[in-house]
């Protein structure tokens, strides 16, 4: 089972990742050309990361755990960058998830679907991805 949820993180993030997906997810032309503190892949990670605590909390977190906790982002930016996103984007990661999941008949297993929960596209290779519903850590 492991391997297929991994299998499923990794299309995923092969999605987010994609040029083509980047296009067809930001609302103008010039939305995500910067190099900025939150770049438009780390942006859907944490949007993909089910948060528990407040946002700047969950900024400061996520920040640490993709080993930049020097960086510092408000909540009024990430607000910003979010508003760059169509909601389409969202959607197809939806729809991709659910395609993913039965594609390798995933309904017939007898857990909770919903533990895949984020994607670590802060290293260039997908590394552990956590399992563990309701923890919302990168393992």
């Amino acid at each position: 089972m492991r391997i297929i949820l991994l299998n499923i993180a990794k299309s995923l993030r092969e999605l987010i990742m994609s040029k083509d997906f980047l296009e067809r997810s930001k609302q103008r032309a010039a939305d995500f050309t910067r190099n900025r503190k939150m770049n438009f892949a780390q942006l859907l990670t944490f949007m993909m990361n089910l948060v528990n605590t407040s946002t700047q909390t969950a900024l400061d977190r996520f920040f640490w755990l993709v080993e930049t906790p020097e960086m510092h982002m408000t909540q009024q930016s990430f607000s910003e960058a979010r508003q760059k996103l169509r909601p389409e984007a969202c959607r197809e990661l939806f729809l991709h998830t659910v395609e993913s999941v039965y594609a390798y008949e995933v309904s017939r297993w007898h857990g909770n679907v919903n533990r895949l929960r984020e994607i670590n596209s802060s290293t260039s290779c997908y590394d552990e991805i956590s399992l563990c519903a309701g923890t919302g850590y990168v393992a």
